[in-house]
C-alpha cells in the first residue's frame, strides 16, 4: 500500500523535482475537509543497504496543519490523486 502505484508525474515534473531537492514543486492539495491548502510536494531518495535508494514523494509545509485540521491518527491512510 505504500507505493506509487501509477506514474503521476510528468517527466518534466520529475525533472523540476530532483533539481529543486530544497524548494520542491508547488503543490494544491484539497483536504478530507474540502480545504484547499498550498504545499510543496518534494522527492527524498533513501539509501537502501544495496546501495540502491528509494524515492519517497512527500508533502510538507503545512502538513501538521492538515493533521490537525482533519484529525488525523496515526495510521490513518490519507489517499493521494492526481489531476492534470
Amino acid at each position: 500500500m505504500n507505493r506509487v502505484e501509477v506514474k503521476f508525474l510528468t517527466n518534466e515534473e520529475i525533472s523540476a523535482l530532483k533539481q529543486s531537492t530544497k524548494e520542491g514543486i508547488e503543490a494544491l492539495v484539497i483536504e478530507p475537509c474540502l480545504k484547499t491548502r498550498d504545499m510543496s510536494l518534494r522527492i527524498w531518495d533513501m539509501p537502501k543497504p544495496t546501495n540502491l535508494f528509494s524515492s519517497l514523494y512527500v508533502l510538507i509545509i503545512g502538513w501538521k496543519s492538515v493533521v490537525e485540521d482533519n484529525d488525523l491518527k496515526v495510521r490513518d491512510v490519507v489517499q493521494a490523486w492526481t489531476f492534470q
